[in-house]
């Protein structure tokens, strides 16, 4: 399989280590082989079997056009593995430009370079672009082997195809 990983952590670059389809990217972090803006992958249509972002949106200015980028070089038939910071009690994603503050930005948004918080309305976010998307939460100790934490929901994105 063709995967794109952004924000790799090294747990699944240990098990991918076998994969030569597999394609770990960021702006900044050194794990990551390729610079690859998640706004504007240099990668061509419908290219990987699986994209992955795990904890990538919230730190994008323009997170609707990351998504969009996601659905465009996944092939159809292909899946999406994306997860954010998530407060389930909202409905709408939290986002506030006017907060500068680092210390603040930390408390409203769970990081100092976090750009928002999302909520229940993040299943149609990822579906703007034209996912089907399937919200998935696992229990422990499945919890602890992928790395996630007590009670994070994963979206689990599908291109129909």
């Amino acid at each position: 399989m063709r995967v794109l990983n952004f924000g790799p952590e090294k747990c699944m670059i240990e098990r991918m280590r076998d994969n030569p389809h597999y394609e770990t990217a960021d702006l900044k972090a050194p794990i990551a082989r390729f610079r690859l803006d998640i706004t504007n992958i240099d990668r061509p249509d419908e290219y990987f079997d699986m994209v992955i972002a795990h904890h990538v949106l919230e730190h994008v200015d323009e997170d609707s056009r990351a998504l969009r980028e996601l659905y465009r070089v996944t092939r159809p038939g292909g899946m999406g593995v994306i997860s954010v910071p998530l407060d389930l009690s909202r409905d709408i994603t939290y986002e506030n430009p006017e907060i500068t503050d680092p210390d603040e930005r930390f408390l409203h948004f769970g990081g100092e370079d976090h750009k928002r918080y999302y909520a229940r309305d993040f299943d149609a976010l990822l579906a703007e672009p034209g996912f089907e998307v399937i919200p998935y939460r696992c229990n422990e100790p499945d919890e602890i082997r992928y790395s996630l934490t007590r009670g994070q929901q994963i979206y689990i994105c599908r291109k129909p195809g």
